[in-house]
Order: C-alpha cells, then sequence, then structure tokens
C-alpha cells in the first residue's frame, strides 16, 4: 500500500519541515550536506531525514533536486543554453544535469529548450 506524505493527509506542514524547504530553496544551487540542513532547522541529520520523508515523501537531497530541475526549465524556455543552466543550477555537470532532466522529464534539456522556446 502506497501511503501519501502526512502533509498531504494533514493539510498542514510541520514548522521545522516548513523552515528546511525554505532553507533548500534559498540555498537550491549550493550542494547543502544534510548535516548543514539539520543544523540549520536545530536538529538531529537522522531525525531531520526521517521527518522529511515522511512529511515530503521525498528525502531532502531529492527535493532540491526537483527544485533545481524547476529552475532548469525556466532558464531553458528564456532561451539558455544547456551548459549555462547546468552550472547555475548546481549540478556537478552537463552531462549529470541531461541525465537527471530526462530521467524526471523524459526528454533531454536541448529538446525542451527548444519546444519551449516555439511555445
Amino acid at each position: 500500500m502506497l501511503r501519501r506524505p502526512l502533509e498531504a493527509r494533514a493539510g498542514w506542514e510541520h514548522p521545522t519541515i516548513k523552515r528546511a524547504k525554505e532553507y533548500l530553496r534559498e540555498h537550491y544551487a549550493e550542494e547543502v550536506p544534510l548535516q548543514e540542513l539539520a543544523d540549520a532547522v536545530n536538529m538531529s541529520p537522522f531525525h531531520l531525514a526521517r521527518l522529511f520523508r515522511q512529511m515530503v515523501g521525498l528525502p531532502p537531497h531529492a527535493y532540491q533536486t526537483q527544485l533545481r530541475l524547476a529552475s532548469a526549465k525556466t532558464l531553458l524556455a528564456q532561451g539558455y543554453s544547456v551548459g549555462y543552466v547546468a552550472h547555475e543550477t548546481g549540478f556537478f555537470d552537463q552531462s549529470h544535469f541531461t541525465q537527471q532532466f530526462r530521467r524526471h522529464f523524459l526528454l533531454t534539456p536541448g529538446s525542451y529548450r527548444k519546444t519551449a522556446s516555439c511555445s
């Protein structure tokens, strides 16, 4: 049985998780170690990781990847090059960015850029 995150079921957001998500949004293009995130919200890394996954449905690093990819889509639609977008959104390199983009959106960043700029 697939369980929905507690946040979706209860309709509210745990204050610590809200702060963690805000921190990740502010630092989405940076490498944010779990310890740094835990320190920012005054919680142990283990407890934060467990609570974050329980409330959001994803571990913190996966949530951060989604933030990066959302920003990448915006930049690509504005016509920026794939290499520039990969760098600006904090991916290790263009290859890693392309791999993650393709995994999440089922097309390459270059293809997305072409179709988004035509719209």
